[in-house]
């Protein structure tokens, strides 16, 4: 009984012991945080501006008409309010208020709630990094249209380039009934994507999209390497 007894002390102590080691990893975690001083927004309208920024991107505006189309038209936006108002808005502004409330990142933020949530915010900080990294496309096709869109006349209205198909067709009223592929899908297919027929088959580097891409990194790199308040002007 007296070696159980001690055995059991000691575990207790151990606990203790580790428990406290935990508490001081994460206290000075909160103070070298707490340190370093953070940033913020010159004015109201800059902050709510990329609110909007970051909740309205070139994603939505070029998807939302797809899906509207593809599921319903107007009926779509039935349950896309309902899902906006039971869902989209109390979640954005349970996020805002957490932030504005600590100020902190997502990191410190989830180790003030609950330290074995702290997990989470190395996941967000993952899930951005991520979608930065394949989002970053979206951007290189704006610039590469606009680019394109000097010509004159625009590449994605004839059929007369050296991307297009047989298959191409300039649809008009006198023709409504003609099949085929349009101008302006076969300059996305052929021109700006050079789609292959597998998926295995992964083409050529487009050197032209790798420095738009390059352009696009330096262009986000100068919108916020001096902080938030360089970037909301």
């Amino acid at each position: 009984m007296a070696e159980t007894k001690s055995d059991i002390e000691m575990m207790k102590k151990k606990e203790e012991e580790a428990n406290a080691n935990k508490d001081s990893e994460v206290a000075s975690v909160l103070e070298e945080e707490e340190e370093e001083e953070r940033e913020g927004w010159g004015k109201k309208i800059e902050f709510l501006l990329c609110c909007v920024g970051y909740a309205v991107g070139v994603g939505n505006v070029l998807r939302f008409p797809y899906l509207c189309y593809e599921n319903g038209g107007g009926a779509f936006l039935i349950p896309y309010f309902l899902c906006m108002a039971l869902c989209g808005i109390p979640l954005i502004a349970l996020e805002f208020a957490i932030g504005q409330y600590w100020q902190k990142g997502p990191t410190v933020v989830f180790l003030h709630l609950c330290p074995l949530l702290s997990g989470i915010g190395y996941c967000m900080i993952m899930i951005s990094f991520l979608v930065s990294t394949y989002y970053i496309s979206l951007l290189v096709w704006v610039f590469y249209y606009l680019f394109n869109s000097f010509g004159n006349p625009l590449p994605w209205l004839t059929c007369d380039n050296v991307w297009n198909t047989p298959n191409c067709v300039v649809y008009n009223r006198s023709n409504p009934n003609i099949t085929g592929t349009s101008p302006s899908e076969e300059f996305l297919n052929q021109k700006v994507l050079n789609m292959t027929s597998s998926p295995s088959d992964i083409g050529i580097v487009k050197w032209d999209l790798v420095l738009i891409l390059l352009l696009s990194w330096i262009v986000i790199y100068f919108c916020s390497f001096k902080g938030v308040q360089w970037t909301g002007k």
